[in-house]
């Protein structure tokens, strides 16, 4: 980058000093030759009027080109300078930026090599599942509903009456039962119920029919006695 700045400004520098004098000489040769005095075609001598001294003329413009030429390579130097500042500072700065690079490239480095495995491993399983779904599936048998045994009902089995008879006696022509209630004797009648059961019959002298009422079916109870 400094390099070609210098070449800029080195062809910058020649133009401006091939410019101006060679405009400067020009002048002076138009100068010298707007002044030269014709051939006189009679013998009457016409006295020329007095020139400007050329050379005089010549010297002010290029001391002025000069000048003009010093002002603008101050200039150039100017800005020269600005940019080779620019140039280190940036240079400098993208020196301290390259150590965080590098260590965000290494904290980064162990991340993309777990990705890339869990790529190959993703990669693998999907190769495996296509491999299984390409192979034919065998047919399942269809069962004949002729020849297929039907489930029987499953019989609910009803559970026993958590009291005993321990009498049957009749009381004004009604008959009535005693039952035996976890030690506690209890008198009930046709059509009552006790813990799920409900008495169906009583039939003197010694048993009863009872109902349970949850699953339909009927048991026959007898004294003890």
């Amino acid at each position: 980058m400094i390099g070609l700045l210098r070449t800029v400004y080195l062809l910058i520098l020649a133009a401006l000093l091939c410019g101006p004098l060679g405009c400067s000489s020009e002048r002076s040769a138009s100068t010298d030759a707007a002044h030269v005095t014709p051939a006189a075609d009679t013998d009457i001598a016409v006295p020329s009027p007095a020139q400007p001294d050329p050379a005089g003329i010549s010297q002010d413009n290029e001391s002025s080109i000069q000048a003009q030429i010093v002002e603008r390579i101050n200039a150039i130097d100017v800005i020269l300078d600005d940019l080779r500042t620019r140039i280190e500072d940036s240079a400098s700065a993208i020196s301290e930026r390259i150590p965080s690079v590098e260590s965000i490239e290494a904290a980064i480095a162990p991340r993309i090599a777990a990705l890339q495995a869990g790529q190959e491993t993703l990669a693998e399983q999907l190769a495996t599942l296509e491999t299984k779904l390409s192979k034919p599936q065998p047919a399942k048998a269809v069962p004949d509903p002729k020849t297929t045994a039907k489930p029987k009902p499953r019989k609910v089995k009803a559970p026993s009456p958590p009291f005993d008879l321990e009498a049957v006696e009749t009381w004004d022509g009604t008959p009535q039962a005693v039952l035996n209630v976890g030690g506690h004797l209890v008198t009930v009648y046709e059509g009552d119920t006790r813990s799920g059961w409900r008495i169906n019959a009583i039939h003197y002298p010694n048993r009863i029919t009872v109902f349970h009422e949850r699953t339909g079916r009927k048991r026959e109870l007898r004294c003890n006695g």
